[in-house]
């Protein structure tokens, strides 16, 4: 977290990539790597970007950005404003509003305490990294690859790995993603549509200069072949995500 003038930057680690945001109300690739550039020793310059996205600020009337949980009517719990950093938070006091319209009759909230799916026994997997792998049979850097995304729930990887060995086939034009990923996505994550893989279950479209491109075809086979799309299915699916 870097401060520049009356915002910050922020430079996240995020695998091989890094996430630069700002708390400003701009969000132009050129104006962020300005104020990076004052912070490094070795300037970057555009052809360092990979790809950028943005999303709305909400402001409050008094300039406030914190996000707002509130009861509007009877029943609903709204949340207003809020953001990935602190969304189990928000969580947690919308939980303890709903639960006050039922009379407050239970405790408060434990989602702070609350694993992450995958979080409960990671450190004994990690340990593990170099057999996983050698069961897997892949290197182990793409076992803390998939370790690092799934944590314990990747047992279930390494068996479909064991019985289907294609599946360690990294993705064409998105190599840091193996194949038993976009499995995965459809088997365990319920994805039925190829942008939902593409930019959510896997970050394929914003680590890739092509938005994800290159490696739509083979993304669309593999989903093709577990939710059984014929070709005329798999042919919108691809050209749906193209053209977006």
């Amino acid at each position: 977290m870097l401060r520049s003038g009356e915002h910050v930057v922020y430079v996240v680690p995020w695998g091989r990539h890094w996430i630069v945001g700002s708390t400003a109300a701009w969000s132009e690739p050129d104006r962020l790597l300005s104020d990076l550039n004052r912070h490094l020793e070795v300037p970057l310059g555009l052809d360092a970007v990979e790809s950028s996205f943005s999303t709305p600020a909400r402001w409050g009337s008094d300039g406030d950005r914190s996000p707002a949980v509130a009861v509007p009517v009877p029943a609903l719990v709204t949340v207003h404003g809020g953001g990935l950093a602190g969304y189990r938070a928000e969580a947690e006091r919308a939980i303890d509003l709903a639960v006050a319209q039922i009379g407050g009759l239970h405790p408060p909230s434990t989602t702070r305490r609350v694993p992450l799916l995958g979080a409960d026994g990671f450190e004994a997997r990690w340990n593990q990294r170099h057999l996983l792998a050698e069961r897997a049979g892949v290197p182990v850097l793409r076992m803390e690859h998939l370790l690092r995304r799934y944590g314990s729930d990747v047992d279930s990887l390494i068996s479909a790995l064991e019985e289907r060995p294609q599946l360690a086939a990294p993705l064409p034009g998105a190599e840091d993603y193996l194949a038993a990923e976009v499995w995965f996505a459809v088997a365990y994550e319920g994805a039925t549509h190829l942008d939902d893989v593409l930019q959510r279950r896997t970050r394929i479209a914003i680590e890739t200069r092509d938005g994800g491109a290159e490696a739509t075809g083979a993304v669309a086979d593999l989903m093709a072949a577990d939710l059984d799309w014929d070709d005329q299915e798999r042919s919108r699916q691809v050209s749906r995500y193209l053209n977006r």
